[in-house]
């Protein structure tokens, strides 16, 4: 069995980040922290985890897949223009692993995708004891639009508007 013995002074209060919310819609210093090779019925991808390596949300991260080894070639050539993107950024010309992207600063564009509800059958919103939406799963942040850090501005972007998500836009 585990134990544990924790004292809630050991990390002063203002050193407490995030509250659980997305990052604001922008570009933001970002670099590639970690990532893992999935596979599944439709190939395989890379499960990449990006953090924000400057500024106010420093060491505030998102979580991405690379649809590298996607069997549909629709959703492989998305996942080659971010990898292209990668190389563009980060002046990395020839690539056999992400490896080569690891902690190299660049400039990604932190957009957001809306919470979703519970619904029922009937497709309307679930409520619970009081009357709160369900929800099912928290909004958050997606990542991309990857440029070399004196090509972009790193400041909040505008929001996209409501029709098209961030991550769709034209970079």
């Amino acid at each position: 069995m585990y134990e544990m013995n924790h004292t809630a002074s050991a990390t002063p209060p203002e050193e407490l980040k995030g509250d659980g919310n997305p990052v604001p819609v922008g570009n933001w210093v970002t670099a590639l922290t970690k990532y893992e090779i999935k596979t599944s019925d439709k190939g395989w991808r890379f499960e990449c985890e990006w953090s924000i390596v400057d500024g106010a949300h420093k060491n505030r991260k998102a979580w991405t897949n690379i649809n590298y080894g996607a069997n549909d070639e629709r959703v492989k050539g998305f996942a080659v223009k971010d990898v292209d993107r990668l190389c563009y950024a980060t002046g990395v010309k020839q690539v056999v692993s992400l490896d080569v992207f690891l902690n190299i600063p660049m400039v990604a564009y932190w957009g957001q995708e809306p919470a979703v509800y519970e619904t029922d059958e009937e497709g309307r919103q679930m409520k619970d004891e009081h009357g709160a939406p369900v929800v099912k799963y928290k909004a958050k942040n997606k990542v991309g639009g990857f440029k070399a850090i004196s090509a972009g501005a790193i400041a909040p972007a505008a929001a996209a508007p409501a029709a098209v998500a961030p991550w769709l836009r034209a970079v």
